[in-house]
């Protein structure tokens, strides 16, 4: 975290502090009423939390990344128009020391985020209080339709105003985070902003039926917020499931890498982008270098750690918007948007030299002692790399991957662990051979 944005959380907690300072002196000591109501909304929300928790500490797992919406909010925008500020600031106090205990979150992000709450629920509770809500507790008023009609004015405005005041809040010092001054980076996506609002009509039929009832229904909107919450977790759950499911079919299970259904129509889009803007793209398919003797030697499961490995250190020498694919067995197709041949050559070279330095340690499935990768007599792991590049050797993703799978052959043919680039102007190719070669005959492991 920068300094910037240390000042910008120091300097709005000490807005709060001096606004909940401020707010604090025009207030009244609690009456017998006001304590009735804030242990009635306690109660409510205590059982909205027990009946919830479990539920609420897997969506924040899966939400553990991106922003998450607490359903606390109902009963806080409750109190806020409902109680004054010693007691529903304590409601919050309560309930976000249960939300801690499942955060996940670094202390200073969590304080900061109730910060922002606390300040949100201070604007809601002034609005409310001008249009008279805050009369409700003081047992002398009339439920008029003037009353009614002006009420449900303030809860509504309290509940704009809570929205707007911890969107700008969190949303600034966000920006500041992650440098994203877009109002996606700053307010987050459409589906996280589409729940608060959701939650937040929830908190006004909650406030509009404790107003009217003077507290009165507040179990049967405790149960009604629990069943609320629970549709809105299986909601998440099913959508996680469905995007998981999607990811799945386009992913090789094993190490993550895009499968051919992933890897085609995004690597056809790339390679159009770049024919349209007059750019090359490079394709590279690679093979490792006497795999099925990796796997007399290691097992299945130990080569699998093997390509596992490999899929790693091609992940850590290419660029974010590079496309990798498991093409087969211990074949990889990686697709390289706008890269010039040679710049081409040289990640592949980096990729061969990354894999040939692989250390990895591997574990037996039957037990007894791992074996590491270029120790103990095992060998080091090689690939051998062939690369076409658009359009010279072709303008279509099928043509590029077999003019790459023809300078591969020659690569393997030719002493394998090396890069072969094809040349067609020369009819020949370009090799890049390692500076320690590779035996010309098959490896024998363990011999």
């Amino acid at each position: 975290m920068g300094p910037v944005a240390v000042a910008a959380f120091l300097a709005i907690e000490a807005v709060v502090a001096a606004f909940i300072a401020v707010v604090w002196v025009d207030e009244a000591v609690p009456s017998l009423r006001e304590w009735a109501l804030f242990a009635a909304l306690t109660a409510a929300a205590f059982v909205h939390w027990v009946a919830t928790r479990p539920a609420e500490e897997r969506r924040r797992h899966g939400h553990r990344n991106t922003e998450h919406v607490s359903h606390t909010s109902v009963w806080i925008l409750v109190a806020a128009v409902t109680l004054p500020v010693p007691l529903f600031l304590a409601l919050i106090a309560a309930l976000r020391w249960q939300v801690y205990l499942i955060a996940r979150k670094p202390p200073h992000r969590f304080a900061f985020t109730t910060v922002a709450i606390v300040g949100s629920a201070l604007g809601a509770h002034l609005v409310a209080r001008a249009f008279g809500v805050y009369q409700l507790t003081s047992g002398d008023i009339v439920l008029d339709r003037d009353f009614v009609v002006r009420a449900a004015i303030g809860v509504l405005l309290g509940a704009a105003i809570y929205f707007a005041v911890q969107s700008a809040l969190i949303g600034v010092v966000r920006g500041m985070l992650t440098r994203e001054w877009t109002p996606t980076g700053m307010f987050g996506g459409q589906s996280t902003n589409v729940e608060f609002v959701q939650t937040l009509a929830v908190a006004l039929l909650v406030a509009c039926t404790t107003v009217l009832t003077r507290g009165m229904l507040l179990p049967v909107a405790a149960l009604a917020v629990v069943g609320w919450t629970r549709w809105r977790h299986r909601i998440d759950q099913l959508e996680a499931q469905l995007d998981q499911a999607s990811a799945d079919a386009l992913h090789d299970p094993l190490t993550g890498l895009l499968n051919r259904r992933g890897f085609e129509p995004l690597a056809e889009a790339a390679l159009a982008r770049d024919l349209a803007d007059r750019r090359h793209s490079a394709v590279l398919m690679l093979d490792l270098d006497h795999f099925k003797q990796w796997n007399t030697r290691l097992g299945h499961f130990g080569g699998d750690q093997v390509l596992v490995a490999v899929a790693d250190a091609l992940r850590d020498e290419t660029r974010r918007g590079d496309l990798l694919a498991r093409w087969g067995g211990e074949e990889i197709a990686i697709m390289l948007p706008s890269t010039e041949p040679r710049e081409a050559m040289a990640v592949a070279e980096r990729i061969r030299r990354a894999v040939a330095a692989l250390e990895t340690e591997v574990a037996k499935p039957a037990g007894g002692q791992p074996v590491r990768l270029g120790h103990g007599g095992l060998p080091p792991c090689t690939i051998s790399i062939g690369v076409a590049v658009s359009p010279r050797d072709g303008d279509d993703v099928s043509v590029l991957q077999e003019v790459a799978d023809d300078a591969l052959d020659r690569a393997k043919r030719t002493g394998r662990n090396r890069v072969v680039v094809h040349e067609p102007d020369l009819d020949t190719s370009r090799v890049s051979v390692p500076t320690a070669r590779a035996p010309q005959r098959p490896v024998v492991l363990g011999h």
